[in-house]
């Protein structure tokens, strides 16, 4: 645990949080087979609760890397969506990553997750979810008619505005 002080380097304290589990994510290895189930049409987001080791923090971090791939295709599933994202971490635990991708369709929904070459640091992986952005929102048209008034008269029936000679 940190003692954040303001406009001042945080202090790390001699308090420290029960140990919990974790998965240590190399590049390459594992790679983390989601089954995401079926899902209605919406925007989604995976969130990945993560951390490093305290050793290897720095004031200027060492590079992160995580690659995902989603079955988010139009075309029932056959399109996969590849991205790669550079993680800002910290050594406690935290939302290091969200992966956002939109359902198109109700169906079931995919996704792989692996620290990507390049990384010079491990991630440990606590926990991981799925969101549902849009929950909460109320899923209707709420616009419904013009916001403004139409004019009576028709445009070509408006006086045109004459031009002022210098």
């Amino acid at each position: 645990m940190y003692w954040g002080r303001r406009h001042e380097l945080s202090v790390k304290t001699d308090k420290s949080l029960k140990p919990v589990p974790v998965v240590r994510c190399r590049p390459g290895a594992p790679v983390i087979r989601l089954d995401l189930g079926e899902l209605n049409p919406g925007l989604y987001v995976v969130r990945v609760i993560g951390a490093v080791e305290t050793k290897d923090i720095r004031p200027f971090r060492k590079a992160l890397f995580l690659r995902s791939a989603v079955n988010d295709g139009a075309d029932g599933g056959a399109e996969v969506s590849v991205r790669r994202q550079r993680l800002g971490y910290c050594d406690e635990f935290y939302d290091v990553a969200d992966v956002y991708f939109q359902a198109l369709e109700k169906r079931a929904y995919r996704m792989e997750l692996q620290v990507d070459r390049g990384s010079e640091v491990d991630l440990l992986v606590h926990n991981i979810t799925l969101d549902d952005v849009l929950a909460g929102t109320v899923r209707r048209a709420i616009k419904t008619r013009p916001a403004y008034r139409a004019c009576p008269a028709s445009n070509a029936q408006r006086p045109r505005s004459s031009a002022r000679s210098a």
